[in-house]
């Protein structure tokens, strides 16, 4: 059981040569046209605004903040070669090669985003924790994680094997015999996550389907299968703003 549960949460996955996170980052990729086509209506002004970056890849969501006026932006991400790209792509900009679990700072963030990176955190529960402490009063947490319908049904040619970690968490391995790297990934249901933020103190505040949009289809056809079904979720959190011990 814990063999695909730590692939999972291995950053080195990440660092397979194969991937070339450089190439990836020269032009939007379908995916992340799809993930701003949801995400900048919820950004909404950032002005003055703190924001943290969990997973953040190659670093494309920190033009995006920027663009809607936040004042100051961190990325952290575990994979080497993320990192590499990111620091190419935007200079200047603060990366840190770290895990979430090994992420340590005295700062305080108005939004904390986690795009695709929740299916690589083992202790959900934890991280809610952690990013509880890291919020101001007020503070938001969004995140886009893989739809269960989606990742845990046969799609495509990827071929699965799927490892039933808990009652909530199914661990996938996808293989894509188009492409010389496989994943794996820990998919949990949006009950899941609320459950595991009203334990660190936090609330949802919204679930929206991410269900493929005529843009993400045209840029990859392939998804034209999935038009009534969510491929992804994105899901708000808030920290109270009311101080410790106001009714």
């Amino acid at each position: 059981m814990r063999r695909l549960r730590e692939k999972a949460t291995d950053p080195a996955q990440y660092d397979h040569p194969a991937m070339d996170w450089i190439a990836e980052g020269y032009a939007d990729s379908s995916s992340r046209v799809f993930f701003k086509e949801f995400l900048e209506p919820l950004l909404g002004n950032l002005s003055g605004q703190r924001v943290l970056d969990i997973g953040c890849g190659t670093g494309w969501l920190s033009k995006v903040v920027q663009q809607h006026g936040a004042e100051d932006y961190i990325g952290i991400d575990p994979s080497t070669n993320n990192i590499a790209a990111a620091q190419l792509f935007y200079p200047g900009t603060r990366f840190k090669n770290t895990r979430l679990e090994d992420f340590e700072t005295t700062e305080k963030f108005d939004l904390i985003t986690c795009i695709m990176t929740t299916e690589h955190i083992d202790d959900l529960v934890a991280a809610f924790q952690s990013w509880s402490r890291m919020l101001l009063p007020g503070g938001r947490v969004v995140i886009i994680a893989g739809s269960v319908g989606a990742f845990v049904k046969p799609r495509f040619d990827y071929e699965l094997t799927l490892e039933k970690a808990s009652p909530d968490e199914t661990i996938v391995h996808t293989h894509r015999p188009s492409l010389k790297v496989d994943t794996t990934d820990i998919i949990r249901p949006v009950s899941f996550f609320e459950q595991a933020a009203r334990e660190a103190g936090l609330e949802m505040t919204s679930v929206t389907p991410m269900l493929p949009t005529e843009r993400f289809v045209e840029l990859a056809p392939r998804y034209g299968q999935y038009k009534n079904d969510p491929v992804f979720e994105l899901m708000t959190f808030e920290k109270s703003d009311k101080k410790q011990g106001e009714l």
